[in-house]
């Protein structure tokens, strides 16, 4: 998995907490903070300048 990647993921569940988060009425307080550091993180990780690194590297022996 390359960090653009991972990055792309991290948006995605973003928006899929908050989708969720929105959807289900248990009539609880939205945790902003979950979200916020999803997008955060993954706006940080597609901005890299080395985002073709992988992240799980083989050892080569």
């Amino acid at each position: 998995m390359k960090i653009k990647h991972m990055g792309i993921f991290f948006i995605v569940m973003a928006v899929i907490y908050t989708s969720v988060e929105l959807l289900v009425e248990a009539g609880e307080s939205f945790n902003f903070f979950v979200p916020l550091a999803l997008l955060v993180g993954g706006i940080h990780a597609l901005v890299r300048k080395d985002r073709d690194e992988k992240i799980f590297k083989k050892n080569k022996a």
